[in-house]
């Protein structure tokens, strides 16, 4: 019995079953009519021809008409003063809760992270960064190809309809509704909330104000990608009080049936190895991601962000991670991350990166 079954899973009753229907239409009408299936291309397309997507782009435009300008310009200089620490978070917080939840075992069973997954996480990881990044960069209220956060989330919108229409074709029908409202709500919380917390868990110096403007901006970043508003709150506060619970419920929610979540954090820690340490190195260490004091030492940051994950996960707590922590006060990860780190995350990329953008 999941500790957190007693939360009225209301919201999750009526979101589970609702996507991004505009998407899938917009998508289907542009593989129908213009033979067009690439990521990139259809994006290009959409932006050339706007007027012929006025639902799609609803959300887009409401959410630029309604921007708290400064507030969109803190939270970038908050995410540049912490690029590092959140870039960190993502790897080591953010992608475990994406494997524990629901979402990892239809990742694994829809193939799209399948057999010896390392390299695909890696891609993943890279994917994930750079997405951030877009979102995360100077922007302004204009509707534009060029305008690098607008561009993510028409982009991102598009990849989760060929996602859900690719899912659709391999998995017989069930009640949720793949890559749906309520679990892309969740994982938004991943790049906003639990971002925050590990910053604070982590005792990284920040004014409060900046980190509710970073929340900010992945709020208008939600709303472009057309999560409704009641799973989509302006303030940290607001997340806490009325949806973390439920969020919780949903990221543990049948994680005894989930058979894959070893092979996944197995993946992962590879996948980190071989980022960190380069292929040479990376791959000679990698049989260690399997021993309990890498896996515990891994599992200390989820725990400090989610301290309930424990009452699920089989990976005890630890005291690992602390000496890290240390480094995460130092220039010196700032630097490796922007220097080192980020050219191996590039090199996963190649030259179909589905979040390029000239």
């Amino acid at each position: 019995m999941c500790p957190l079954d007693d939360i009225a899973p209301n919201l999750a009753e009526v979101y589970l079953g609702e996507a991004d229907t505009a998407a899938d239409d917009l998508v289907k009408l542009v593989l129908t009519e213009q033979r067009i299936a690439n990521p990139q291309a259809i994006t290009e397309y959409v932006f050339k021809n706007a007027d012929q997507f006025v639902e799609f782009l609803s959300p887009i435009q409401l959410a630029l008409s309604d921007l708290d300008v400064d507030a969109w310009n803190t939270g970038q200089r908050f995410y540049d003063n912490h690029k590092a620490h959140i870039g960190v978070g993502l790897s080591v917080v953010s992608l475990p809760l994406t494997f524990i939840s629901p979402e990892g075992e239809s990742l694994v069973e829809t193939g799209f992270l399948a057999g010896d997954c390392t390299e695909t996480i890696c891609k993943r990881i890279a994917q994930t960064q750079m997405f951030v990044d877009l979102a995360m960069a100077q922007g302004n209220a204009e509707f534009d190809y060029k305008n690098k956060p607008v561009y993510a989330a028409v982009k991102l919108r598009i990849i989760h309809a060929l996602a859900r229409k690719k899912i659709k074709y391999q998995k017989s029908s069930t009640d949720v509704e793949p890559i749906n409202h309520f679990d892309s709500a969740t994982a938004l919380s991943l790049f906003h909330a639990a971002m925050i917390k590990f910053i604070k868990a982590n005792k990284i110096k920040h004014e409060k104000s900046d980190a509710e403007a970073y929340f900010y901006r992945w709020h208008v970043m939600g709303k472009m990608m057309g999560i409704p508003d009641e799973l989509n709150p302006e303030t940290f506060e607001a997340y806490n009080e009325d949806l973390k619970p439920q969020f919780d419920a949903r990221f543990f929610a049948d994680f005894e049936n989930n058979k894959h979540f070893e092979q996944l954090i197995n993946g992962l820690i590879k996948a980190l190895l071989r980022i960190s340490f380069g292929n040479a190195l990376g791959s000679k260490i990698e049989p260690l991601a399997g021993s309990e004091r890498l896996q515990k030492w891994f599992f200390y940051f989820v725990y400090t962000v989610k301290p309930e994950a424990a009452d699920f996960l089989p990976v005890p707590k630890g005291k690992g991670g602390k000496l890290f922590l240390q480094l995460l006060h130092t220039p010196r990860l700032q630097h490796y991350f922007d220097t080192v780190f980020h050219k191996r995350l590039t090199k996963y990329l190649g030259e179909n990166y589905r979040f390029k953008h000239d």
